[in-house]
C-alpha cells in the first residue's frame, strides 16, 4: 500500500474474486477495515502518473523464469528443468 494523494493505493496480485478461503478473507479485511493497511509511504498523484507512464512505455515486462516454469508444469524448482531453462549451472557458482 501507498498513500496517494488524499487516498491509499494497495496492488494485490491475489483473485479476490476467486472461490478460495484465503482470497475471501483478504477481501473481506480489504473492505471491512482499510486503516490496516495504512502506511507511511506517500507519493504524489503526478509522480505516480509519470512513473506508470514510464513503465508502459517500456512495454511487458518479461515474466521471471521460476513464475514461467510453475505456470507451465507446476513442478518444484528442483526440478532439473528449471535450472536449464534458467541457464544456471549451479556447479559454477562459487
Amino acid at each position: 500500500s501507498v498513500s496517494v494523494g488524499p487516498g491509499t493505493l494497495i496492488v494485490c496480485t491475489l483473485n479476490l474474486f476467486a472461490k478460495d478461503p484465503c482470497a475471501e478473507a483478504l477481501a473481506h479485511e480489504l473492505l471491512s477495515s482499510p486503516e490496516q493497511f495504512h502506511t507511511e509511504c506517500a507519493i504524489a498523484p503526478e509522480k505516480l502518473q509519470e512513473y506508470l507512464a514510464s513503465v508502459k512505455k517500456r512495454g511487458p515486462r518479461r515474466e521471471d523464469t521460476m513464475n514461467h516454469f510453475w505456470e507451465i508444469d507446476n513442478k518444484l524448482v528442483e526440478d532439473k528443468l528449471f535450472w536449464e531453462e534458467a541457464q544456471l549451472d549451479l556447479r559454477k557458482i562459487n
